[in-house]
């Protein structure tokens, strides 16, 4: 099992339930503590960016294209970093797609 460079409080996070699970996490749940992390990260950048609730951060980041790819575990978006997602976030509220973002374009 591979993991991708993770904070140390997403590491905290995962040791700890690695723990209380007995020493057998499923990569899913594995997955699952790394993006809440995300969403967590994600949403604070909305929040202070924009001067919206962090409710209504929430709400725009889960509804988005950007959090459908995140979730599919077979994309790895994980990745990449929480500043990365959030301007493939940000590409797709001005553009409509988070395919104009800068990570995600490809190399000609």
């Amino acid at each position: 099992m591979a993991i991708i460079v993770l904070d140390d409080i997403i590491w905290v996070g995962i040791e700890e339930q690695f723990q209380r699970e007995g020493n057998s996490m499923t990569m899913k749940q594995i997955f699952k503590i790394v993006l809440k992390s995300y969403d967590v990260t994600i949403v604070n950048l909305i929040n202070e960016k924009y001067e919206i609730s962090y409710m209504k951060a929430f709400i725009e980041f889960v509804n988005s294209k950007t959090y459908k790819m995140l979730e599919n575990i077979d994309l790895k978006m994980y990745e990449f970093s929480p500043l990365a997602i959030f301007d493939m976030w940000e590409n797709e509220k001005i553009t409509g797609t988070p395919q104009t973002s800068v990570y995600l374009k490809s190399v000609d």
